[in-house]
């Protein structure tokens, strides 16, 4: 025999007026919950006709969710601005006041996407998308463009139609779309957005490892019939490793001691470099919690065993 504990729904209830008064959105808290905004609005107004308990179990997993999440979790910077951030940045920048192409690429895990993400979300008329083995051919690309940019009832299966939709949504906006993994893309595809940055007069960022340079450039050959593509190059961005000053911005970041601060710049040299660094951060910050204590040296030595990595610093 089993015994269903039901959760009060006047408590619930009150639970969720109080954050709503402290300023919590509701949209945020009807999507997290899976409980649809119009019959969150009627069950904390009282008027919901539906079952109540149904909805008052959803929003209590919800609220224990969250206090699991703010008593387990260590408060970490979601976001440094390290100077390779701000590198990254001014590209952006520069292609979308220049409405010309700029090319950001190297090695992973060192602030490429989360460069993209803080810019996007932070400027108007700015779009990204990350290229899909679906986003690899033109009509793909361009049904992931005609998205990010809001187009409306988008000809996914007529390309020339598309086309002309994203081309132009976009004019007059003088904005820029930033296609992360760019690597993926084919010459077709990358012929297909250098002639639409050029026709909507926006900025394109192809972002991506060292093979999206190759690409644009016909494999370092600079073949004639690659020459429309690497011509129109007007900013590139090489990241190879973690600058020092990346890694001192992170630890700055986090209050990080002289020991921790030589580990941590051990895990920046290895593959993954400043994507590692918060991982492993983020996990030891947990142990720690865990255990009542504060941040030290073995936590994250620990955290990077978890993580598969054996530290020889």
């Amino acid at each position: 025999m089993t015994t269903e504990i039901h959760t009060n729904i006047d408590t619930v209830r009150e639970h969720i007026l109080v954050l709503k008064n402290d300023g919590a959105v509701m949209a945020d808290i009807a999507r997290e919950s899976g409980v649809s905004a119009s019959r969150l609005s009627q069950f904390l107004s009282g008027t919901y006709r539906g079952n109540s308990q149904i909805v008052a179990d959803a929003l209590a997993a919800w609220l224990d969710n969250c206090n699991t999440e703010r008593n387990s979790l260590p408060v970490m910077p979601e976001f440094v601005e390290t100077p390779t951030v701000k590198n990254i940045w001014g590209a952006f920048q520069y292609a979308q006041l220049t409405q010309s192409i700029a090319v950001v690429y190297g090695n992973p895990g060192l602030s490429k996407t989360t460069a993209r993400d803080r810019f996007v979300a932070s400027r108007p008329n700015v779009w990204t998308f990350t290229v899909s083995r679906s986003s690899v051919k033109v009509a793909g690309c361009l049904y992931a463009i005609a998205q990010a940019i809001g187009v409306k009832e988008p000809q996914v299966y007529r390309p020339d139609f598309l086309y002309r939709q994203v081309r132009d949504e976009l004019k007059g906006k003088k904005g820029l779309i930033i296609v992360d993994e760019a690597d993926r893309l084919g010459y077709e595809t990358l012929e297909e957005l250098r002639i639409l940055q050029e026709e909507s007069q926006v900025g394109l960022v192809l972002i991506g490892n060292h093979r999206v340079y190759k690409r644009l450039t016909g494999n370092q050959s600079r073949d004639v019939d690659f020459a429309r593509l690497f011509s129109r190059i007007a900013k590139r961005v090489v990241i190879e490793t973690a600058t020092q000053a990346d890694i001192d911005a992170i630890a700055d970041a986090c209050g990080l001691d002289k020991d921790a601060r030589q580990v941590i710049n051990w895990i920046a040299r290895q593959p993954g470099a400043l994507r590692m660094v918060f991982y492993s951060l983020q996990l030891a910050s947990t142990k720690a919690l865990a255990m009542s204590e504060a941040l030290t040296t073995s936590h994250i030595i620990a955290a990077i065993k978890d993580l598969g990595c054996e530290y020889k610093g």
